[in-house]
């Protein structure tokens, strides 16, 4: 897992860049290898902007949220990012279960 960090305006902290690999992680586990997360964070007069986005093998995954600091804004994306390819990888299990069926012809009666 590759994460590349870019910052506009806004000093980034040991501590913080640590948060955000600890993150980057756990969503690198929704992913297929070889992966790339990229976050972009900038300020905009009084708030901060955090733009994440993460690439694998047919996938490609984008969250954007603002917040009071660049952490929190972070923090925020991250969350969403994480329940966008949740319901990905949900969706593609759904299909993956409704494909067999069909092939072996089993169909329960509701």
């Amino acid at each position: 897992m590759m994460l590349e960090v870019t910052c506009r305006n806004v000093e980034l902290t040991e501590r913080t860049r640590a948060a955000m690999d600890r993150k980057a992680s756990k969503l690198s586990t929704y992913l297929r290898d070889p992966s790339e997360i990229h976050v972009h964070l900038r300020r905009e007069r009084h708030t901060y902007v955090a733009e994440l986005s993460a690439r694998g093998p047919g996938q490609r995954f984008q969250a954007h949220a603002e917040g009071d600091s660049a952490r929190t804004a972070f923090d925020a994306a991250s969350a969403r990012l994480l329940r966008t390819m949740k319901r990905a990888r949900k969706r593609n299990l759904d299909q993956v279960h409704t494909h067999v069926e069909r092939i072996d012809g089993f169909r329960e009666s509701a």
